[in-house]
C-alpha cells in the first residue's frame, strides 16, 4: 500500500515587528499499513436509560434514552428464564417471533435496516444477566437464517451483531467457533489504563484471527468510566484526548468500528440538549 497524504501548511515567520506567511507541502509515504477500518469508523451511541436512571447522586440522562426516544432493537432474552441455579445466568432457547414480526414490518415499510444487535452485555462478564457462549451461539444461528429466509439477497441483507460485552477470553473463544459474523466488543475504560485498554483490543483481534479472520471487532460503546461517566470531566475539551487516542488505538488493532458513548446526555454527551453544541 502507497499512501501519500500532502498537507498545505501556513508558517507564520516573525522578524522584528514584520509577519508572513508561506505555503508548503509536506508529503506523507505509508509503505505499509497496520489495521483497515471500515468507511463508518466513528459512530456515537444513544444509551436506553430511563429518566430515573441516577448514579452517585446524580440523574444525568434527562429524555435521551431510547426508551423515551421510541427506538427499537433485539431482546435476546425472550423465551429464557433465569437460572435457579446460577446468579445472573439465562436459559432455554431465544423466542425469535418478536424478531420476526419486527422485521417484517421494516421490509413492508420499505425500512432499510444496516444491521441487527443481538442483545447487549450478555456475555459471561455481563450486567445483570448472561447467557452461556454454546447457547448464544446457536441463537446467532437461527437469527441468521430468518434474516437470510426474510432478505434473501446478499447484498442488502443486514448484518449480524454481538454480543456486545466486556470481553471474556474464555467465554469468546467458545462463542466464536461457532460464527462468521460481525463482531461488537463493548469496552467501558478510565483514562489511567490504556495500557490494559491496548492489551484489550490486541487480545480481542488475536481471538478473532484465530477462529473467524473473515469477521470484524467492533467497539460497540465505549465511555470515559461506567455508571454515565465521570461529571465535569468526561464532556469536557480535556476528555478529547482519550477518545483521540482510544480512536488510534482500536483502527491499529484492526477495530472496524468505535462507537463513543454518547451522543447525548449521561456525563459524557458529545452535544449539549440545551445549547445543542
Amino acid at each position: 500500500m502507497d499512501l501519500k497524504c500532502i498537507f498545505s501548511l501556513a508558517i507564520l515567520v516573525s522578524q522584528i515587528s514584520l509577519s508572513s506567511t508561506q505555503n508548503v507541502n509536506v508529503v506523507i509515504q505509508g509503505a505499509t499499513s497496520i489495521g483497515e477500518t471500515d468507511d463508518n469508523f466513528v459512530c456515537v451511541t444513544l444509551d436506553w436509560w430511563p429518566t430515573e436512571k441516577c448514579n452517585y447522586n446524580q440523574c444525568p440522562w434527562g429524555k435521551a434514552g431510547l426508551l423515551n426516544l421510541v427506538t427499537f432493537g433485539l431482546n435476546a432474552l425472550l423465551g429464557r428464564n433465569r437460572s435457579q441455579i446460577e446468579k445472573d445466568l439465562w436459559v432455554a432457547n431465544w423466542q425469535l417471533q418478536n424478531a420476526r414480526d419486527f422485521m417484517k414490518y421494516t421490509i413492508s415499510r420499505g425500512y432499510k435496516v444496516d444491521s441487527y444487535e443481538f442483545g447487549n452485555q450478555l456475555s459471561e462478564a455481563g450486567m445483570d444477566a448472561s447467557v452461556e457462549a454454546e447457547q448464544y451461539g446457536k441463537d446467532i444461528v437461527v437469527l441468521k437464517n430468518l434474516l437470510k429466509e426474510l432478505h434473501p439477497d446478499p447484498k442488502t441483507q443486514p448484518k449480524v451483531l454481538g454480543p456486545s460485552g466486556y470481553c471474556d477470553e474464555k467465554w469468546f473463544n467458545s462463542f466464536l467457533e461457532f460464527q462468521d459474523m460481525m463482531l461488537l466488543m463493548e469496552l467501558h475504560t478510565i483514562s489511567i489504563i490504556l495500557v490494559l485498554v491496548a492489551q484489550t483490543y490486541k487480545g480481542v483481534l488475536n481471538i478473532v484471527n484465530k477462529f473467524k479472520p473473515q469477521s470484524g471487532a467492533w467497539v460497540s460503546e465505549s465511555g470515559g468510566a461506567l455508571h454515565g461517566s465521570a461529571k465535569d470531566l468526561s464532556l469536557t475539551f480535556a476528555d478529547g484526548f482519550w477518545y483521540l487516542d482510544q480512536l488510534g488505538m482500536a483502527s491499529t488493532y484492526n477495530h472496524k468500528v468505535f462507537c463513543r458513548q454518547t451522543l447525548i446526555d449521561g456525563n459524557y454527551a458529545l452535544l449539549n440538549t440545551t445549547t445543542s453544541m
